[in-house]
């Protein structure tokens, strides 16, 4: 699907050195971690050359094992530390749901009240928490058919804010 939207996808991996991570809580999780940095002159380098990182963010813990990142949380660091326009969360659904239809767009002060409500669950709360945080003008939340359309999926507008990175 990708190269037919036009895109050279490369598989790349955390623990390729991509990212740099921490973990959570060893004692209570086990070893899951969550992203304290990355080299996103690497990913750039690989941007130049027309390629489409995809990243797999199974990463190396300080301690040099293996460590879980969750995938929305790494692509939201990953576009942060880019300073991207636009981060593409992609989904096997075509946005956020609300009985079954999608929402075309979320204003940030709805993220809150759409989980505690229920209206989303499991990973799409994953999803919008990491839209939360990555810092990045424009969000958009769906299935393939969003590498192929400017309006697919769910939009959610940040605003401005702009990592310095």
């Amino acid at each position: 699907p990708m190269a037919a939207a036009g895109m050279d996808p490369v598989g790349i991996a955390g623990v390729d050195g991509f990212l740099e991570t921490e973990l959570v809580d060893p004692a209570r999780l086990g070893r899951v971690g969550r992203v304290a940095g990355g080299d996103a002159e690497e990913l750039r380098t690989l941007m130049r050359a027309g390629k489409t990182p995809v990243l797999a963010p199974i990463s190396l813990a300080p301690d040099g094992g293996l460590v879980n990142v969750n995938a929305d949380e790494a692509a939201s660091a990953v576009a942060r530390a880019l300073g991207a326009r636009e981060l593409l969360f992609v989904s096997d659904v075509p946005g956020v749901l609300r009985d079954g239809r999608r929402i075309g767009r979320i204003a940030p002060s709805e993220i809150d009240g759409l989980i505690l409500a229920g209206v989303v669950t499991e990973g799409m709360v994953a999803k919008l928490l990491a839209a939360q945080a990555a810092e990045v003008g424009a969000i958009r939340i769906g299935d393939l058919e969003m590498l192929g359309s400017p309006t697919a999926g769910t939009s959610i507008a940040l605003g401005a804010r702009r990592s310095a990175a």
